[in-house]
């Protein structure tokens, strides 16, 4: 049934659909409105429909479904108290919430953490600062001391340790001080120390880091008297490896002396530590 009057027409059937029925009400109108108030002049629209949209006042819906939605002003919890409760976010973009679950990845310009932040790994580009920090950016190793005899049938020898590295930055390998004490026949046995194979030189060792060591036990070879104690010889020294460089390894070795084919003697090293700390943070 339909019933049509000027710009407006309303209808209503009812049709079978197997073994129930289907009932329709529609109404076609360029205005179609659900208002509230018992006096003329205090009505007030709560459903509105015009031009394909529909307007409603105030609502309270159980369950929604939406495929897309626009906000004019802002949509917030019903309990939302700026800075202490619920959530909102406006249509500026800003929002508040309590605490958040972010699976993915989140994108930011700046922002401000107040409590504890933790991580698997991450970059950071600019300057870190923090009133304390700990973790593996620099680190130090005390290598053991030890002592051993050289024989002239096992006349070479090292000892190796790794620094494990992997640092997203250059990083400087540092040796402030080694004590070693190698007595052998004049120019019978040398040793150096090397870093990522780049060896240590110093005013006392060759251009290769080769050092001699002592005639006897009582006194040093004397080209080299300045630079012992009792036998003593101390050398130190430091190499920049790449960034990313693993598994470094420092060594210290001794051999015969230069020309020499075999040798033997003592070899007494003091425990001494292994520095790693970025390269570059120095200049003078």
């Amino acid at each position: 049934m339909m019933s049509r009057s000027a710009n407006m027409a309303m209808g209503m059937s009812i049709e079978p659909s197997g073994d129930a029925y289907v009932t329709t009400t529609v109404f076609n109108a360029d205005q179609f409105g659900i208002y509230t108030g018992s006096n003329p002049g205090d009505y007030e629209a709560v459903f509105f429909a015009q031009n394909g949209q529909v307007f409603i006042n105030n609502a309270f819906i159980k369950d929604l479904s939406v495929t897309n939605e626009k906000i004019g002003g802002y949509i917030r919890s019903d309990n939302y108290v700026a800075g202490k409760n619920g959530w909102n976010i406006a249509k500026d973009g800003s929002a508040e919430f309590q605490s958040g679950t972010f699976r993915g990845a989140v994108y930011a310009d700046s922002g401000t953490f107040k409590g504890t932040v933790q991580a698997t790994d991450g970059y950071f580009y600019g300057t870190v600062k923090a009133s304390k920090v700990e973790g593996d950016i620099s680190a130090t190793y005390a290598v053991p001391g030890f002592y051993t005899s050289v024989t002239s049938s096992a006349h070479t020898g090292r000892r190796t340790v790794y620094y494990t590295g992997g640092q997203e930055m250059a990083m400087r390998i540092s040796i402030p001080m080694a004590a070693v004490r190698l007595y052998s026949a004049a120019g019978a046995l040398r040793w150096r120390i090397t870093i990522n194979g780049s060896p240590l030189v110093s005013p006392i060792s060759d251009s290769s880091g080769w050092i001699n060591g002592a005639i006897n036990s009582d006194f040093p070879d004397t080209s080299l008297l300045n630079s012992y104690f009792h036998g003593w010889v101390y050398n130190s020294g430091y190499v920049d490896v790449a960034a990313g460089a693993s598994n470094v390894p420092i060594t210290i070795e001794w051999a015969p002396g230069s020309g020499q084919s075999t040798g033997s003697g003592t070899l007494r090293i003091l425990s001494f530590s292994i520095i790693a700390s970025p390269a570059g943070k120095f200049t003078g």
